[in-house]
């Protein structure tokens, strides 16, 4: 139970082994130093994970957890996180992924699930509200996600007797096979830049389909709808999550990345592609896009769809577009979209999968690990996929992943890139100490890091060159002692922020006050747990950087840009009819 509103009160423990249930202690304390979702599930794992686990194990754990946020009708607040251990690294993972899993995880009456142990034979769990059935999941098997998604509906409809809204989490043939690529899907998201398809794989879940019609209380009901309706109106007014994502997706960000020598290109060995333009998000939006949409409460609705095969399906995002676009030197849209679609019915995560691809053209180009890949050449991409996914000829060893190739048969161009992250506030300001930290803190809330865009002051984004900008940068950079000051004072609130409504939400709907400071310090403790047990298990988290090629490349685009503002500036001085200014009166002069 809980004192707080926003929360059902409620942490399970599922053992897969037994069929057991059993209700997991947390305390209002951690629910105030921890949230939920993403520095949630960091606690939790943490606490709970020995000091030798291998990810492929009966005593691995997967914990699926919810923010406070999730349900409450704030904006993006539908997420939830899902962690577990690394199968390629042994380090943990967390991944905060979208949908309606997270919502109705609660409208069952839920905060997290903790998923310990392995079934004897493949199974599907179904949860609704108080009922947890294990069912075999025998006829399933090796059904792509999309495919058993529809199965699961129409066997849960047929049980009850009527449509039945629920929320579903799956995998597909490659989390069956093992895959160090594989990831799990809910709806049409994937749970992104995780392999934890495989450790579903190894413990026989195949799905887990929950729903339940329990309430989510709220704090102060009037006080929640205004601060909601607010947040969605300021989403709407920036130029960012009003404007670029709603009408080009995450691939909007491309030719900016592109402009600024940022976008992977032949496996990070350029920052720039010659033909971006048709691999971008306008040329998706004017030749591909069926329509726009989004998660339940998201204003932004930055997911696209598109006609293949004459059936409409899920569109790619600006990982795919840049990592199976640039990275590999194609650009041709109609086969990224394809892509996209195959990678979610396979269930493999397409970052991870895309930098492995890449990484095996430059390998067979150079002679080390011969493949048959190239770039440039696409006409073999899709059966590659398909033999990732079943472990397939040269699939095989693709499917361990580009890290554990590069470790067997070496060079020295691995890049573990996630292009999305080289957006928004770093793209404009450099790197910001506690912007990992305020990423984390959103994904605890139960937030799409889309929120955080917002927090970008518009200048930097209608004139990243001008006067005012030139005055933010610096500020922004240096301004992690601000927030180490407002940690300290409780009593500050953000209500002089309006770009981070996130604490006011937090104070409206679950009756948490907490300064933006004592926010951000959220995802500084998600961060050091998982620092923690990575350190007791001896393992290395992945710490993605630019490779040299793409600093180079955007130190280059810096200062050509630089140059054409200096040009600019002089035509204009030259311009200027000085004798006609010196004619000027000003006044109160004679």
């Amino acid at each position: 139970m809980t004192n707080y509103s926003g929360y059902m009160g409620k942490v399970v423990c599922l053992d897969l082994t037994t069929h057991g249930l059993s209700e997991y202690p947390w305390s209002d304390e951690e629910r105030r130093q921890f949230l939920g979702g993403r520095a949630m599930a960091a606690k939790i794992m943490s606490d709970c994970t020995g000091t030798v686990c291998n990810a492929l194990s009966e005593e691995s754990l997967i914990v699926i957890a919810t923010g406070p946020l999730t349900g409450t009708g704030a904006p993006c607040s539908n997420h939830f996180c899902i962690s577990s251990l690394s199968p390629s690294t042994g380090a943990v993972r967390h991944s905060s992924c979208g949908g309606d899993f997270g919502l109705f995880l609660k409208k069952a009456g839920y905060d997290a699930l903790i998923i310990k142990g392995r079934c004897e034979e493949p199974t599907w769990i179904s949860i609704h509200n108080d009922s947890v059935t294990f069912r075999s999941a025998q006829g399933l098997m090796g059904l792509g996600c999309g495919k058993t998604q529809i199965t699961l509906q129409a066997e849960t409809d047929e049980k009850r007797g009527c449509r039945v809204k629920c929320g579903m989490l799956v995998i597909g043939p490659a989390g069956e096979k093992l895959v160090n690529c594989a990831t799990v899907v809910s709806g049409g998201r994937e749970a992104e830049h995780c392999d934890f398809g495989a450790v579903f794989g190894y413990k026989n879940l195949k799905a887990i389909v929950v729903s339940g019609n329990k309430e989510i209380p709220l704090a102060d009901t009037g006080k929640n709808r205004a601060i909601c309706r607010q947040w969605s109106a300021a989403l709407r007014s920036h130029p960012l999550t009003g404007s670029l994502l709603p009408k080009l997706g995450t691939m909007g960000f491309l030719s900016l990345l592109n402009s600024n020598g940022l976008l992977p290109t032949e496996n990070c060995r350029r920052g720039s592609f010659d033909n971006a333009e048709d691999i971008g998000g306008e040329f998706f939006a004017d030749r591909f896009n069926l329509e726009s949409s989004g998660c339940t409460y998201c204003p932004i609705r930055c997911e696209r769809s598109a006609m293949l095969d004459r059936r409409p399906v899920r569109g790619p995002e600006l990982e795919l577009a840049a990592l199976l676009g640039s990275n590999i030197l194609n650009s041709d849209m109609g086969l990224i979209v394809r892509w996209s679609h195959e990678l979610l019915e396979y269930g493999l995560d397409a970052a991870s999968t895309a930098n492995t691809i890449a990484w095996a053209m430059q390998a067979n180009e150079e002679g080390i690990f011969k493949s048959g890949l190239e770039f440039g050449r696409t006409g073999n991409i899709s059966g590659i996929l398909g033999d990732i996914a079943y472990k397939r000829g040269v699939g095989a060893e693709l499917a361990e992943g580009s890290k554990k190739l590069a470790d067997k048969y070496g060079g020295d161009f691995l890049c573990l890139l996630k292009p999305l992250e080289m957006t928004a506030v770093e793209q404009y300001t450099g790197h910001i100490g506690y912007a990992d930290y305020l990423r984390a803190a959103a994904a605890s809330s139960g937030q799409c890091r889309m929120t955080d865009f917002a927090a970008i002051p518009k200048a930097l984004i209608r004139k990243p060159n001008g006067i005012a900008s030139s005055f933010l940068k610096p500020v922004l950079a240096a301004s992690e002692p601000l927030v180490k000051l407002l940690s300290r004072l409780p009593d500050c609130t953000t209500d002089s922020l309006p770009l981070f409504a996130h604490t006011k939400a937090l104070d409206a709907a679950v009756g948490l006050r907490m300064s933006l400071g004592e926010y951000i310090e959220v995802g500084r403790r998600a961060m050091e747990a998982d620092g923690a047990l990575n350190e007791k298990l001896g393992a290395e988290a992945e710490k993605p950087c630019l490779p040299p090629a793409l600093i180079r490349s955007h130190r280059e685009a810096r200062r050509a840009r630089s140059r054409e503002e200096l040009a600019r500036l002089r035509d204009r001085l030259c311009s200027i009819d000085m004798k006609n200014i010196s004619a000027v009166k000003l006044p109160g002069r004679e």
